[in-house]
C-alpha cells in the first residue's frame, strides 16, 4: 500500500484497500507458482528411478515371503512338546533315549561309553 498523509481526502476508500490486498495476495500466489515451476524445470518422469524403486519393492516382497516361510517352518518344529524332547544327562544334546536299566536319558554316543554311563558296563558284561 502506498503511504498516505493524515489528510482525510487522501485516504483511500475501503473497497480500494480490499482490492489492493487481494491483488497483493494474487501476486504472492503467482510468485510461489513460478518458484515451484522453476524449482522443478524438467517436470518429466524419471523412468530409471521408477524401475529401480519397483525392483526394490519386488526384492522386499520376496524377502517377506522367505521370512514367512521360515516362520512357518519354525512353528512346525516348535510344535513338539517338552515331554517329547529329552537332553542327554552327560553331554546335554537333545533327542536322547532312555536307558532301559537306569531310566536316565543318554545320547547314542554316551550310551555306549562306560565312563559316562555305568549301565554300559553291565550291558557289555551280559
Amino acid at each position: 500500500m502506498m503511504a498516505y498523509e493524515n489528510q482525510a481526502e487522501d485516504w483511500p476508500e475501503i473497497p480500494e484497500i480490499e482490492l489492493e490486498l487481494v491483488q497483493n495476495d494474487a501476486n504472492k500466489i503467482q510468485q510461489t507458482k513460478v518458484r515451484r515451476i522453476h524449482a522443478h524445470p524438467a517436470n518429466t518422469v524419471n523412468t530409471a528411478k521408477i524401475t529401480e524403486i519397483e525392483d526394490r519393492i519386488h526384492n522386499v516382497e520376496q524377502n517377506v515371503e522367505k521370512i514367512f516361510d521360515l516362520i512357518t517352518k519354525i512353528k512346525a518344529v516348535g510344535t513338539t512338546t517338552h515331554d517329547d524332547v529329552h537332553n542327554c544327562a552327560s553331554c546335554f544334546t537333545p533327542n536322547a533315549k532312555e536307558c532301559p536299566y537306569c531310566h536316565v536319558y543318554y545320547c547314542d554316543t554316551c550310551m555306549n561309553k562306560a565312563i559316562r554311563h555305568k549301565c554300559a558296563e553291565k550291558q557289555h558284561q551280559q
